[in-house]
């Protein structure tokens, strides 16, 4: 097991702001904003890397948790993600790639209302000196619409 590079360079603490789109909602009411933290801490063995992140919703505090590792051998990342608002209750098992490299990405599925599965995909990215983390919604169709960006940077 390994980290994913991009992740692994960004350990450490980050601030920023974060938004949430909500396209169900109103037009002029879709995009929430709110401040936004994270931080990267690997293990220190450097096999697996823990993701905290905060951000509010409607005023309310919200927190996530990622851990992150994969093998350097095949170039699957893999995650266990949970959030308190977006998967209460829940751990979604993730797999992605970008272990080499560039942004990181991995992606799970979830069923909702006794429905077919939806598809949910997080990714990191660095660009220049910022940390930039996406979430998005994917439809059973396979039809993806952006559902979380935040952007930090180092403190």
């Amino acid at each position: 097991m390994a980290i994913p590079l991009t992740v692994k360079n960004a350990a450490g603490n980050w601030a920023g702001n974060s938004r949430l789109y909500l396209p169900w909602l109103p037009e002029a009411e879709r995009i929430r904003p709110s401040d936004s933290t994270m931080t990267i801490e690997l293990d220190p063995l450097e096999k697996y890397a823990t993701v905290s992140y905060t951000w509010a919703e409607d005023g309310e505090p919200q927190t996530g948790r990622m851990i992150l590792c994969g093998s350097e051998k095949s170039g699957v990342l893999t995650c266990g993600w949970s959030d308190s608002w977006h998967q209460s209750g829940e751990v979604m098992a993730m797999k992605g790639d970008g272990m080499a490299g560039g942004p990181a990405r991995v992606s799970g599925t979830y069923v909702g209302d006794d429905g077919p599965p939806w598809g949910w995909r997080i990714e990191f990215e660095t660009v220049d000196e910022a940390l930039v983390f996406r979430m998005f919604n994917i439809t059973p169709d396979g039809v993806e619409e952006w559902a979380v960006e935040a952007i930090y940077r180092r403190v």
